[in-house]
Protein backbone atom coordinates (compact mmCIF):
# COMPACT_ATOMS: atom_id res chain seq x y z
CA UNK A 1 0.00 0.00 0.00
CA UNK A 2 1.27 3.58 -0.97
CA UNK A 3 1.26 6.25 2.13
CA UNK A 4 -1.20 9.13 1.75
CA UNK A 5 0.84 12.95 1.53
CA UNK A 6 -1.03 15.66 2.72
CA UNK A 7 1.33 18.32 1.21
CA UNK A 8 -0.82 21.27 2.17
CA UNK A 9 -0.93 20.29 5.91
CA UNK A 10 3.04 19.19 5.77
CA UNK A 11 3.82 23.17 3.95
CA UNK A 12 1.75 24.48 6.84
CA UNK A 13 3.16 22.85 9.36
CA UNK A 14 6.11 24.93 8.91
CA UNK A 15 6.77 28.20 11.45
CA UNK A 16 6.28 30.04 7.66
CA UNK A 17 2.61 30.60 5.79
CA UNK A 18 2.43 29.91 1.85
CA UNK A 19 1.32 32.97 0.12
CA UNK A 20 -2.18 33.41 -1.15
CA UNK A 21 -1.82 31.92 -4.64
CA UNK A 22 -4.68 33.55 -5.87
CA UNK A 23 -3.68 37.22 -5.03
CA UNK A 24 -1.53 39.20 -7.73
CA UNK A 25 2.45 39.28 -6.72
CA UNK A 26 2.49 42.85 -6.75
CA UNK A 27 -0.27 43.87 -4.51
CA UNK A 28 0.35 40.40 -2.03
CA UNK A 29 1.66 40.97 1.63
CA UNK A 30 5.29 39.55 1.93
CA UNK A 31 5.79 36.02 0.53
CA UNK A 32 5.78 34.48 3.98
CA UNK A 33 5.69 35.72 7.51
CA UNK A 34 6.02 33.98 11.17
CA UNK A 35 2.97 32.60 12.55
CA UNK A 36 3.18 34.44 16.03
CA UNK A 37 2.55 38.40 15.18
CA UNK A 38 5.68 40.14 16.18
CA UNK A 39 5.17 43.04 18.89
CA UNK A 40 7.24 45.91 18.74
CA UNK A 41 8.70 45.00 21.96
CA UNK A 42 9.53 41.60 20.45
CA UNK A 43 11.67 43.51 17.41
CA UNK A 44 14.95 44.08 19.12
CA UNK A 45 14.94 39.78 19.72
CA UNK A 46 14.72 39.55 15.47
CA UNK A 47 18.41 41.12 15.50
CA UNK A 48 19.69 38.52 18.11
CA UNK A 49 22.10 35.23 17.21
CA UNK A 50 19.70 33.01 19.87
CA UNK A 51 16.47 34.09 18.17
CA UNK A 52 18.33 33.82 14.17
CA UNK A 53 19.71 30.53 15.60
CA UNK A 54 15.66 29.31 16.63
CA UNK A 55 14.44 30.30 13.59
CA UNK A 56 17.79 28.46 12.00
CA UNK A 57 17.05 25.05 13.61
CA UNK A 58 13.19 24.91 13.05
CA UNK A 59 13.63 25.45 9.57
CA UNK A 60 16.03 22.90 9.00
CA UNK A 61 13.76 20.49 11.02
CA UNK A 62 11.63 21.18 8.78
CA UNK A 63 13.88 20.93 5.51
CA UNK A 64 14.39 17.98 6.73
CA UNK A 65 11.33 16.32 6.70
CA UNK A 66 10.08 17.29 3.38
CA UNK A 67 13.66 16.49 1.97
CA UNK A 68 12.60 12.67 3.86
CA UNK A 69 8.74 12.84 1.99
CA UNK A 70 10.38 14.27 -1.02
CA UNK A 71 12.82 11.14 -1.05
CA UNK A 72 10.07 8.60 -0.64
CA UNK A 73 8.14 10.32 -3.40
CA UNK A 74 10.73 9.72 -5.42
CA UNK A 75 10.71 5.92 -4.26
CA UNK A 76 7.30 5.64 -5.13
CA UNK A 77 7.24 5.79 -9.19
CA UNK A 78 3.66 5.06 -9.01
CA UNK A 79 2.92 7.93 -6.69
CA UNK A 80 5.69 10.40 -8.13
CA UNK A 81 4.36 9.65 -11.71
CA UNK A 82 0.98 11.08 -10.29
CA UNK A 83 2.15 13.90 -8.11
CA UNK A 84 5.47 14.42 -9.87
CA UNK A 85 4.44 18.48 -10.96
CA UNK A 86 3.44 18.92 -7.21
CA UNK A 87 6.95 17.32 -6.42
CA UNK A 88 8.54 20.03 -8.57
CA UNK A 89 6.64 23.31 -7.54
CA UNK A 90 7.37 21.73 -3.95
CA UNK A 91 11.11 22.13 -4.13
CA UNK A 92 10.56 25.70 -6.23
CA UNK A 93 8.05 26.98 -3.24
CA UNK A 94 9.85 25.22 -0.40
CA UNK A 95 13.19 27.52 -1.56
CA UNK A 96 11.08 30.41 -1.63
CA UNK A 97 9.76 29.72 1.92
CA UNK A 98 13.43 29.72 3.86
CA UNK A 99 14.78 32.34 1.64
CA UNK A 100 12.44 34.75 1.88
CA UNK A 101 11.77 34.04 5.51
CA UNK A 102 15.74 34.52 5.79
CA UNK A 103 15.85 37.37 4.52
CA UNK A 104 12.92 38.80 5.90
CA UNK A 105 14.15 38.09 10.04
CA UNK A 106 17.82 39.47 9.27
CA UNK A 107 16.65 42.65 7.19
CA UNK A 108 13.41 43.72 9.10
CA UNK A 109 14.82 46.81 10.93
CA UNK A 110 18.17 45.95 10.34
CA UNK A 111 18.87 46.31 6.66
CA UNK A 112 22.42 47.04 6.06
CA UNK A 113 23.58 46.04 8.91
CA UNK A 114 27.44 43.71 7.97
CA UNK A 115 27.08 41.51 10.58
CA UNK A 116 23.40 40.17 9.77
CA UNK A 117 23.88 40.20 6.07
CA UNK A 118 27.12 38.19 6.71
CA UNK A 119 25.48 35.76 8.74
CA UNK A 120 22.20 35.79 6.16
CA UNK A 121 24.49 35.12 3.22
CA UNK A 122 26.47 32.34 4.87
CA UNK A 123 23.43 30.71 5.23
CA UNK A 124 22.29 31.25 1.99
CA UNK A 125 25.37 29.77 0.37
CA UNK A 126 24.99 26.47 2.88
CA UNK A 127 21.04 26.10 1.73
CA UNK A 128 21.78 26.94 -1.49
CA UNK A 129 23.86 23.62 -2.09
CA UNK A 130 20.34 21.93 -1.57
CA UNK A 131 18.37 24.53 -4.20
CA UNK A 132 19.33 27.22 -6.42
CA UNK A 133 16.32 29.49 -6.62
CA UNK A 134 15.00 33.44 -7.12
CA UNK A 135 14.00 34.76 -4.52
CA UNK A 136 11.87 38.12 -4.85
CA UNK A 137 11.45 40.93 -1.67
CA UNK A 138 8.33 42.35 -1.95
CA UNK A 139 9.78 44.84 0.63
CA UNK A 140 11.45 46.96 -1.92
CA UNK A 141 14.22 44.30 -1.61
CA UNK A 142 15.51 43.94 -5.50
CA UNK A 143 15.89 40.80 -7.09
CA UNK A 144 18.62 38.21 -5.48
CA UNK A 145 19.89 35.16 -6.38
CA UNK A 146 22.97 33.06 -5.43
CA UNK A 147 25.37 30.37 -6.85
CA UNK A 148 26.58 28.00 -5.07
CA UNK A 149 29.56 29.61 -4.88
CA UNK A 150 27.75 32.47 -3.19
CA UNK A 151 28.50 35.30 -6.56
CA UNK A 152 25.74 36.48 -8.01
CA UNK A 153 25.30 35.74 -11.42
CA UNK A 154 22.18 35.82 -14.05
CA UNK A 155 23.64 32.31 -15.64
CA UNK A 156 21.81 30.95 -13.17
CA UNK A 157 18.45 31.73 -14.96
CA UNK A 158 19.90 29.79 -17.72
CA UNK A 159 20.70 26.83 -15.44
CA UNK A 160 17.29 27.29 -14.38
CA UNK A 161 15.68 26.94 -17.80
CA UNK A 162 18.02 24.15 -18.25
CA UNK A 163 16.89 22.21 -15.79
CA UNK A 164 13.35 23.39 -16.09
CA UNK A 165 14.29 22.02 -19.82
CA UNK A 166 16.18 18.84 -18.20
CA UNK A 167 12.90 18.58 -16.01
CA UNK A 168 10.19 18.89 -18.78
CA UNK A 169 12.31 15.81 -20.79
CA UNK A 170 12.53 14.06 -18.09
CA UNK A 171 8.73 14.60 -17.94
CA UNK A 172 8.69 13.93 -21.56
CA UNK A 173 10.24 11.11 -20.89
CA UNK A 174 8.30 9.71 -18.48
CA UNK A 175 5.59 10.25 -19.99
CA UNK A 176 6.87 8.36 -23.14
CA UNK A 177 8.29 5.88 -20.63
CA UNK A 178 4.55 5.58 -19.52
CA UNK A 179 3.02 5.59 -22.95
CA UNK A 180 4.95 2.56 -23.99
CA UNK A 181 4.36 0.82 -20.69
CA UNK A 182 0.71 1.62 -21.74
CA UNK A 183 1.89 0.63 -25.16
CA UNK A 184 2.95 -2.57 -23.47
CA UNK A 185 0.39 -2.61 -21.85
CA UNK A 186 -1.81 -2.67 -24.79
CA UNK A 187 0.20 -4.92 -26.62
CA UNK A 188 0.44 -7.51 -23.88
CA UNK A 189 -2.91 -7.87 -23.46
CA UNK A 190 -3.72 -8.01 -27.28
CA UNK A 191 -1.18 -10.88 -26.84
CA UNK A 192 -3.21 -11.86 -24.41
CA UNK A 193 -6.17 -11.82 -25.94
CA UNK A 194 -4.56 -13.33 -29.03
CA UNK A 195 -3.60 -16.18 -27.08
CA UNK A 196 -6.93 -16.72 -25.70
CA UNK A 197 -8.30 -16.39 -29.08
CA UNK A 198 -5.63 -19.07 -30.34
CA UNK A 199 -6.85 -20.93 -27.01
CA UNK A 200 -10.69 -20.91 -28.13
CA UNK A 201 -9.14 -22.04 -31.46
CA UNK A 202 -7.49 -24.38 -30.47
CA UNK A 203 -10.13 -25.69 -28.17
CA UNK A 204 -12.37 -25.13 -31.10
CA UNK A 205 -10.45 -27.14 -33.14
CA UNK A 206 -10.19 -30.19 -30.75
CA UNK A 207 -13.89 -30.33 -30.69
CA UNK A 208 -14.17 -30.60 -33.84
CA UNK A 209 -11.33 -33.15 -34.07
CA UNK A 210 -13.43 -34.99 -31.36
CA UNK A 211 -16.55 -34.73 -33.19
CA UNK A 212 -15.05 -35.54 -36.62
CA UNK A 213 -13.13 -38.86 -34.12
CA UNK A 214 -16.47 -39.68 -32.88
CA UNK A 215 -18.17 -39.40 -36.67
CA UNK A 216 -15.50 -41.45 -37.71
CA UNK A 217 -15.95 -44.11 -34.62
CA UNK A 218 -19.67 -43.95 -35.89
CA UNK A 219 -18.84 -44.76 -39.20
CA UNK A 220 -16.54 -47.44 -38.13
CA UNK A 221 -19.56 -48.84 -36.27
CA UNK A 222 -21.83 -48.60 -39.02
CA UNK A 223 -19.44 -50.19 -41.26
CA UNK A 224 -18.73 -53.13 -38.67
CA UNK A 225 -22.38 -53.31 -38.15
CA UNK A 226 -22.91 -53.54 -42.21
CA UNK A 227 -20.22 -55.92 -42.47
CA UNK A 228 -21.20 -58.05 -39.82
CA UNK A 229 -24.58 -57.98 -41.76
CA UNK A 230 -23.67 -59.05 -44.84
CA UNK A 231 -21.47 -61.53 -43.13
CA UNK A 232 -24.87 -62.90 -41.99
CA UNK A 233 -26.71 -62.78 -45.15
CA UNK A 234 -23.09 -64.29 -46.63
CA UNK A 235 -23.53 -67.53 -43.70
CA UNK A 236 -27.70 -67.00 -44.52
CA UNK A 237 -27.14 -67.32 -48.12
CA UNK A 238 -24.28 -69.99 -47.48
CA UNK A 239 -26.61 -72.09 -45.59
CA UNK A 240 -29.76 -71.83 -47.73
CA UNK A 241 -26.96 -72.87 -50.80
CA UNK A 242 -26.04 -75.72 -48.60
CA UNK A 243 -29.39 -76.88 -47.69
CA UNK A 244 -30.69 -76.22 -51.44
CA UNK A 245 -27.46 -78.99 -52.35
CA UNK A 246 -28.68 -81.50 -49.83
CA UNK A 247 -31.89 -80.78 -51.15
CA UNK A 248 -30.45 -81.42 -54.67
CA UNK A 249 -28.21 -84.31 -53.15
CA UNK A 250 -31.14 -86.02 -51.57
CA UNK A 251 -33.14 -85.46 -54.43
CA UNK A 252 -30.22 -86.74 -57.25
CA UNK A 253 -30.18 -89.64 -54.88
CA UNK A 254 -34.08 -90.14 -54.53
CA UNK A 255 -34.29 -90.41 -58.14
CA UNK A 256 -30.72 -92.71 -58.34
CA UNK A 257 -33.16 -94.67 -55.97
CA UNK A 258 -36.20 -94.48 -57.98
CA UNK A 259 -33.62 -94.94 -60.94
CA UNK A 260 -32.44 -98.27 -59.40
CA UNK A 261 -35.94 -98.87 -57.61
CA UNK A 262 -36.76 -98.41 -61.79
CA UNK A 263 -34.09 -100.86 -63.12
CA UNK A 264 -35.04 -103.83 -60.24
CA UNK A 265 -38.79 -103.20 -61.50
CA UNK A 266 -37.30 -104.09 -65.02
CA UNK A 267 -35.01 -106.41 -63.87
CA UNK A 268 -37.49 -108.45 -62.04
CA UNK A 269 -39.73 -107.55 -64.90
CA UNK A 270 -37.46 -109.68 -67.44
CA UNK A 271 -36.74 -112.08 -65.08
CA UNK A 272 -40.49 -112.87 -64.87
CA UNK A 273 -40.58 -112.58 -68.26
CA UNK A 274 -37.96 -114.63 -68.49
CA UNK A 275 -39.46 -116.77 -66.15
CA UNK A 276 -43.13 -116.86 -68.28
CA UNK A 277 -40.64 -117.51 -71.15
CA UNK A 278 -39.08 -120.17 -69.83
CA UNK A 279 -42.20 -121.43 -67.84
CA UNK A 280 -43.82 -120.91 -71.89
CA UNK A 281 -40.73 -122.75 -73.17
CA UNK A 282 -41.44 -125.72 -70.40
CA UNK A 283 -45.21 -125.64 -71.53
CA UNK A 284 -44.14 -126.01 -74.73
CA UNK A 285 -41.58 -128.68 -73.63
CA UNK A 286 -44.41 -130.11 -71.90
CA UNK A 287 -46.83 -130.07 -74.60
CA UNK A 288 -44.28 -131.26 -77.16
CA UNK A 289 -43.52 -134.28 -74.28
CA UNK A 290 -47.59 -134.66 -74.37
CA UNK A 291 -47.58 -134.24 -77.67
CA UNK A 292 -45.00 -137.08 -78.35
CA UNK A 293 -46.65 -138.85 -75.54
CA UNK A 294 -50.10 -138.44 -77.62
CA UNK A 295 -48.60 -139.66 -80.64
CA UNK A 296 -46.53 -142.43 -79.04
CA UNK A 297 -50.04 -143.64 -77.06
CA UNK A 298 -51.81 -143.01 -80.48
CA UNK A 299 -48.99 -145.08 -82.57
CA UNK A 300 -49.76 -147.66 -79.87
CA UNK A 301 -52.81 -147.64 -79.71
CA UNK A 302 -52.73 -148.06 -83.67
CA UNK A 303 -50.75 -150.89 -83.08
CA UNK A 304 -52.81 -152.51 -80.55
CA UNK A 305 -55.58 -152.02 -82.93
CA UNK A 306 -53.92 -153.53 -85.70
CA UNK A 307 -53.19 -156.37 -83.17
CA UNK A 308 -56.92 -156.37 -81.98
CA UNK A 309 -57.55 -156.58 -85.50
CA UNK A 310 -55.32 -159.05 -86.25
CA UNK A 311 -56.80 -161.20 -83.58
CA UNK A 312 -60.24 -160.68 -84.82
CA UNK A 313 -59.40 -162.25 -87.82
CA UNK A 314 -57.96 -165.00 -86.22
CA UNK A 315 -60.69 -165.49 -84.43
CA UNK A 316 -63.12 -164.70 -87.18
CA UNK A 317 -61.11 -167.65 -88.92
CA UNK A 318 -61.07 -169.09 -86.24
CA UNK A 319 -65.05 -169.47 -85.21
CA UNK A 320 -67.12 -172.42 -86.53
CA UNK A 321 -69.89 -171.92 -89.61
CA UNK A 322 -72.50 -170.36 -87.93
CA UNK A 323 -76.28 -170.81 -89.82
CA UNK A 324 -78.12 -167.97 -90.51
CA UNK A 325 -81.32 -169.63 -89.59
CA UNK A 326 -80.50 -171.09 -86.37
CA UNK A 327 -80.04 -168.85 -83.78
CA UNK A 328 -78.14 -171.18 -81.47
CA UNK A 329 -74.47 -170.50 -81.62
CA UNK A 330 -72.02 -172.77 -80.82
CA UNK A 331 -68.86 -171.66 -79.28
CA UNK A 332 -65.80 -173.51 -79.99
CA UNK A 333 -63.09 -173.44 -76.95
CA UNK A 334 -63.17 -173.58 -73.41
CA UNK A 335 -65.58 -170.06 -72.33
CA UNK A 336 -64.65 -170.36 -68.38
CA UNK A 337 -61.26 -169.18 -69.48
CA UNK A 338 -62.43 -165.37 -69.75
CA UNK A 339 -59.62 -164.78 -67.50
CA UNK A 340 -57.33 -165.03 -70.05
CA UNK A 341 -58.19 -161.68 -72.09
CA UNK A 342 -56.18 -158.43 -71.51
CA UNK A 343 -58.71 -155.95 -70.08
CA UNK A 344 -55.88 -153.28 -70.50
CA UNK A 345 -56.05 -152.93 -74.20
CA UNK A 346 -59.89 -151.69 -73.69
CA UNK A 347 -58.67 -149.18 -70.91
CA UNK A 348 -55.59 -148.19 -73.16
CA UNK A 349 -58.18 -147.28 -75.77
CA UNK A 350 -60.69 -145.75 -73.84
CA UNK A 351 -57.79 -143.08 -72.34
CA UNK A 352 -56.70 -142.53 -76.32
CA UNK A 353 -59.83 -141.11 -76.85
CA UNK A 354 -60.42 -139.31 -74.30
CA UNK A 355 -57.49 -137.31 -74.94
CA UNK A 356 -58.22 -136.95 -78.42
CA UNK A 357 -61.54 -135.24 -77.82
CA UNK A 358 -59.77 -132.71 -75.20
Amino acid sequence: MYRTFDIKSLLESSPFVLPNAEEDDNDRPPSFRQREQISPENKTHLGSLGHLQSQTDAYTLHTNQVNATLEELENNKKFLSIYHPVEVSLKRSFAHIWQDALIKALCEDQLGTSVYWDTFTELIQEYSKTFSCKSNDWNGLSEFHIDDDGDDDDDDDEEEEEEEEEEEEEEEEEEEEEEEEEEEEEEEEEEEEEEEEEEEEEEEEEEEEEEEEEEEEEEEEEEEEEEEEEEEEEEEEEEEEEEEEEEEEEEEEEEEEEEEEEEEEEEEEEEEEEEEEEEEEEEEEEEEEEEEEEEEEEEEEEEEEEEEEEEEEEEEENLPDIDDNNDDVTVSGNVDNQDDYDCSEIENMDEGASLLFH
